[in-house]
């Protein structure tokens, strides 16, 4: 097995010299990825369903939902690998991108009820466009704020309060003679959801600072489950990587299985 010493850890001198600290191994190795995996199959498969929808226009049925569910929820975990293998991701990351991704649905159906379309599929086209929009938005947002789960369930929260207080409204205003009741409360939701989530933040913006931070580099390497320095237990995953320079001088590779990196 590879003993080198664990990350952080300067190296013995030599020919006189110390070396540089033995650094982490990249992306690959982020404890979050079983997360970010279960997020991107969660959102592909709200996002499925809504396709579902599209794609049936005489009808759509229990069974045609579930399917879509199934194959959105697949390719967006595999989506989600692929993702966090670029970038690590906090849990503060993956809050704020499922965030984003439930506001987008949300936002793409109050505008629907502003639209009043002529067909009702319009509804989940416009779900579907808010959610691929809202990730897209996290992904690249999350490694660049302050979030964590806790901050993102207050910001979700006002979001959601804003953008259904206008449907109070409509109970008052509905009318059968014409769609302006609709479309009144459809535009005071998608403006109640995006003011509530700004509001949020800006009111959580003191929230948890500084503990938006990655796992700590000295926690032991992926097996088949283990607990991190924080405390927390996830499953592991046997991954090959090229072995790092600092561990050992020739070229090689290197792979973790049950906590001892080989």
């Amino acid at each position: 097995p590879d003993s080198g010493p664990p990350p952080g850890m300067p190296l013995p001198p030599i020919g006189g010299q110390e070396q540089p600290p033995a650094q982490a191994d990249g992306p690959s190795g982020a404890p979050g990825m079983p997360v970010f995996v279960g997020s991107g199959a969660a959102i592909g498969g709200l996002a499925g369903a809504f396709i579902a929808d599209l794609g049936d226009t005489q009808g759509t049925t229990a069974g045609i939902v579930v399917l879509g569910i199934a194959v959105g929820a697949g390719i967006g975990g595999l989506a989600g690998a692929g993702v966090s293998r670029m970038e690590r991701f906090t849990a503060g990351d993956v809050a704020l991108v499922d965030t984003f991704a439930g506001l987008g649905a949300a936002g793409g159906l109050t505008v629907g009820m502003l639209m009043q379309p002529a067909q009702g599929e319009a509804y989940s086209l416009n779900a579907v466009l808010g959610i691929v929009a809202g990730a897209t938005v996290g992904v690249l947002a999350a490694p660049k704020t302050n979030t964590t789960p806790r901050r993102m369930l207050r910001v979700a929260g006002f979001a959601v309060a804003f953008g259904a207080a206008p449907f109070l409204l409509y109970g008052a205003i509905a009318s059968d003679e014409s769609n302006a009741d609709e479309r009144v409360t459809g535009l005071l939701s998608t403006l109640g959801l995006a003011g509530g989530a700004w509001y949020g933040f800006h009111r959580t913006r003191d929230m948890d600072l500084g503990l938006d931070q990655l796992p700590s580099d000295d926690d032991a390497p992926p097996a088949l489950i283990g607990r991190s320095s924080s405390g927390r237990w996830s499953p592991g995953a046997v991954g090959v990587r090229p072995l790092s320079p600092a561990l050992a001088p020739q070229p090689g590779l290197a792979f973790d299985l049950l906590g001892i990196r080989w």
